[in-house]
């Protein structure tokens, strides 16, 4: 079995492409040129062509009805090919023991020698160098996927109808497979995904939908695909008038009786009523267990009326009852969700409408398919209402994912039934009107559940102990921000112990402190607990044992917490902002953590002096201990002092290239925002011209204002503290941590060393707190880092800019020289984007659900 690592698959943009795959499929050798006569490179041109096509990994054989076991972390990728005889399709099953993967496949149109492998056309790989050496396709493509079923088992019809991708039927062809790991830690704890892969020939000529199903899908097909551009993988390629027959169309799976078991229109642009396809598809929903009709604008209910269904069913929440007791009595998955407002009935006929989607007629027909409904999603449909008292649906013992978010529900949360939900991994209901508290069920009985989230309701009441130690040791996220809840952060969440990977609390009214170890959750990618009213000091240590005990704190030779800067920590994404936090804002388990990326702490009453980056050796510019990869560094509004070093230069904030994401609202690539905001603190000394150099820089955004740097401000940085009042040092008096007085700097061509209005009476608030010093003068800027003599004279200005000029180039260099081999990889992050806003803050929440992405191929 050969095993791969990929980047991010939301992270294409941020990643510039290897030479190989830039160069490699397009036929060019992409080795570099190695100064052999022009003969020898002449006679070797044709094998070393070869040699970057065709480096990618070995592909496993699989055997008809044997199944291979095998474990891919996420982003990693196993592969493997099978063959076909002529007239021969297959039956592709990958089955999930632990967590979640999905299966891509691509056809002998796509041959290993044109440099696609197979997998989500978006993935990119990493590490390729000019040789060709690491395991890795030039890009990736399928003609069949599999990739939402939450950890269920994906299943793939392979039908050689279609030559173009399947090749010519009647010939031997060789099919590749890719199996690609999305979860990071499997519901039973292990690091990523275990499955078992296995296919099962199937005769083609004899493959063909039953009768009553064939002219049922074909009185569907001419009512509901009267667009020409509707259902494009549904016509035949000969005739696009008339279907092709349902058990060859991607996406379906038909038995060995011709008897549809999987029925996917996702995206066909369907353009009728539900109740309409629910009466006429009448012999297909019997036998299928699963059902996707989702990504269909032009679906609607409240337009057709259900003759055969008791009472003439007409309105939304008849149809949907009806739909659930269509489908087969082991029904599995129902998808409904993207289908903008589905639920919304009639405009204009109130008899076609539905106060309430979730009535007692919907939520029995819940309870006749709870113990085989794996999956219901329904997001952005138009569900609306409360649930009946007592009612538990649309959850039950065999639920796994359950998506309502996105609509117009109200009143209580639904609540899992008495018995629990033993098997649920993913839940989500956020954006609703949903009231009351979050049922202690969902943290006492589901014990598999890995993704949880409450967001944008009005809940109330205290958080329950989620992700507590031997009830619910698989979760991994749970968000619940933007509601009213009180209470503390409950202590199974954050800690040294925890299994958290993410934590979205913010916007609530939580109070209390954090425990001080509450960073050091070995899995902790993303904490956001912004908005709250959260007191105490940062957390700082990463082990109990260290809390009690100082002196255990393992220190490196740079004075930083082992523990701390360890490489296998993934704290990512930090928000605390706008809380009550105190004391000293940078402590090596928050600053000194690796991969820590984006760091809002914002509007706290934090202090201390802003540390340096590097270990402050000027020959090793490249050695960061501090902020390794911080590309947002948002400290405004607290009460640190010290000045600007000037290794913050080398800060990912200005130093990483322009990234993006995909947001997930537009679909839209938005481009990352760096920011660099230390505004309304005590930060004194001059500011440093090198921010100058990124003024053009439209993503990087840079924030000084309000502090107390020391007149005069240097032209070229001027815009960044035009509007406030610099300290001038002629007047500065320290004694006791405060300035008599503060210059406001002039507009005038000297930069603003003439007269100026002298502001009396300026107290310590916006006064230089020099830490560092005992002298009344300005504290050299040298310490610690670089020394450049006196900044009181335009020349010691102009020399500090042409130094750092040149330091800023030498690190650029340095920087473009180790960025494939040392701290400089791309966002390992998801395709997901929460938010962005006017500082580019976003909520990093990449790793979110395995079940939730978006395209992953040519067709599904």
């Amino acid at each position: 079995r050969s095993r791969m690592r990929v980047g991010s698959r939301g992270d294409g943009v941020a990643r510039a492409r290897s030479a190989k795959a830039r160069g490699a499929h397009r036929g060019r050798s992409t080795r570099p040129p190695r100064g052999p006569p022009c003969s020898l490179l002449l006679v070797a041109l044709l094998s070393i062509h070869c040699a970057s096509m065709g480096a990618a990994p070995a592909e496993t054989e699989l055997t008809a009805g044997v199944a291979v076991n095998g474990t891919t972390a996420k982003d990693e990728a196993a592969f493997f090919q099978f063959t076909l005889a002529p007239y021969e399709d297959a039956v592709l099953t990958l089955t999930m023991l632990d967590g979640d993967a999905d299966v891509y496949v691509l056809g002998p149109s796509h041959a290993r020698y044109q440099g696609y492998g197979p997998g989500p056309k978006d993935a990119r790989a990493v590490n390729v160098d000019y040789f060709g050496n690491d395991d890795n396709f030039n890009a990736y493509r399928s003609s069949w996927s599999s990739w939402e079923s939450a950890g269920t088992d994906e299943v793939l019809y392979i039908s050689s109808i279609d030559s173009d991708i399947a090749g010519n039927k009647t010939e031997n062809r060789t099919f590749r497979v890719g199996v690609w790991g999305w979860s990071r830690w499997g519901e039973r704890g292990a690091e990523g995904s275990e499955w078992l892969l296995s296919f099962q020939p199937r005769n083609h000529t004899s493959a063909a939908n039953r009768a009553d199903q064939k002219a049922a899908m074909r009185t569907a097909f001419d009512a509901c695909c009267g667009d020409a551009s509707a259902c494009q993988a549904w016509r035949d390629k000969d005739d696009d008038t008339v279907p092709t027959d349902a058990c060859h169309v991607r996406g379906n799976v038909c038995d060995e009786f011709g008897a549809l078991a999987v029925v996917n229109f996702a995206g066909f642009g369907l353009t009728c009523d539900l109740a309409f396809l629910v009466e006429e598809l009448a012999p297909v929903l019997g036998t299928a267990t699963r059902f996707d009709v989702s990504s269909n604008p032009g679906l609607t209910t409240g337009a057709a009326d259900l003759a055969a269904y008791p009472n003439a069913a007409r309105t939304p929440a008849s149809t949907l009852a009806a739909l659930l007791r269509a489908t087969a009595p082991n029904v599995t998955h129902v998808v409904l969700e993207a289908n903008g407002n589905l639920f919304d009935g009639s405009p204009t006929d109130a008899s076609r409408r539905s106060a309430t989607t979730f009535t007692q007629e919907v939520c029995s027909a819940f309870r006749a398919r709870a113990s085989t409904l794996a999956t219901f999603k329904a997001r952005d449909t138009g569900l609306k209402g409360a649930f009946p008292v007592n009612e538990q649906c649309p959850l039950g013992a065999a639920s796994v994912d359950v998506k309502i978010s996105g609509n117009a529900l109200s009143g209580a949360l639904p609540s899992p039934p008495a018995g629990g939900c033993p098997s649920m991994l993913f839940f989500r209901a956020e954006r609703n009107a949903f009231e009351g508290t979050i049922p202690e069920t969902f943290a006492s009985g589901c014990p598999l559940a890995t993704f949880l989230d409450f967001s944008d309701n009005r809940l109330t009441g205290t958080v329950p102990a989620f992700g507590a130690a031997g009830t619910q040791d698989a979760l991994q996220y749970l968000r619940a921000k933007n509601n009213s809840l009180t209470g503390g952060v409950p202590i199974s969440l954050l800690g040294a112990s925890a299994r958290l990977a993410g934590l979205d609390l913010s916007r609530n009214y939580l109070s209390g402190s954090l425990p001080r170890d509450a960073l050091a959750g070995a899995r902790l990618t993303d904490l956001d607990l912004r908005r709250n009213a959260l007191t105490g000091s940062l957390p700082d240590v990463m082990s109990p044992e260290e809390a009690a005990d100082a002196s255990s704190v393992e220190l490196d030779a740079d004075g930083i917490s082992v523990s701390a800067s360890s490489a296998s920590r993934l704290l990512t994404f930090v928000d605390l902002a706008e809380n009550a936090f105190e004391g000293y804002g940078f402590p090596d388990a928050l600053v000194a953590a690796p991969e820590l990326t984006y760091l809002f702490l914002e509007n706290n009453a934090l202090d201390g002096d802003l540390p340096l980056l590097t270990n402050g050796n000027a020959a090793d510019l490249e050695h960061s201990v501090r902020f390794r990869k911080t590309r947002v560094l948002s400290l405004s509004r607290n009460r640190f002092t010290g000045y600007v070093p000037d290794d913050h230069l080398l800060l990912d904030v200005f130093t990483a290239p322009r990234g993006a994401v995909v947001d997930e609202i537009s679909g839209e690539y938005v481009t990352l925002q760096h920011v660099y905001d230390i505004s309304e603190n005590f930060v004194g000394g001059s500011i440093p011209t090198w921010f100058a150099m990124y003024r053009e820089y439209d993503y990087i955004t840079v924030k000084l204002e309000n502090n107390a740097f020391a007149c005069p401000v240097p032209d070229a940085v001027r815009y960044l503290y035009a509007e406030t009042e610099c300290v001038a040092e002629s007047e500065d008096d320290y004694v006791g941590g405060s300035a008599s007085g503060r210059k406001a700097h002039t507009d005038d061509a000297n930069g603003g060393s003439g007269d100026g209005i002298i502001a009396a009476g300026i107290t310590d608030e916006r006064a230089y707190n020099p830490s560092s010093s005992s002298s009344s003068a300005e504290p050299s800027r040298s310490e610690g880092f670089l020394g450049f003599g006196s900044l009181e004279t335009a020349a010691g200005a102009g020399a500090l800019f042409a130094a750092l000029l040149a330091l800023s180039l030498l690190a650029h260099a340095a920087f473009r020289a180790s960025l494939a081999r040392q701290r400089r990889r791309a966002l390992a992050r998801d395709a997901f984007v929460d938010r962005l806003d006017d500082i580019g803050r976003r909520n990093a929440w990449g790793d979110v659900e395995m079940a939730d992405r978006r395209e992953g191929g040519f067709g599904r």
